[in-house]
């Protein structure tokens, strides 16, 4: 099973691996991640919760279901 395959759990949610992050410039509690959800390119996704971490997994709504991607 290739790692974008063993990423996907169904057609609505996915796991995304966070890859990097960085301080978001115009916001103290936001973070900018960079996230691997299985696809050609990674995902740029800001991301609010406190305990976002490198290599954290999360499940990911597919696009067109309440999120916001910043840069593909």
């Amino acid at each position: 099973m290739t790692e974008a395959a063993a990423l996907k759990t169904s057609d609505k949610v996915i796991v995304g691996e966070i890859i990097s992050t960085e301080r978001h410039p115009d916001a103290e509690k936001l973070t900018v991640c960079t996230v691997n959800v299985g696809q050609e390119e990674p995902l740029q996704i800001i991301c609010g919760a406190s305990n976002v971490a490198l290599e954290l997994r999360c499940r990911w709504p597919c696009t067109g279901q309440n999120c916001l991607v910043v840069k593909r």
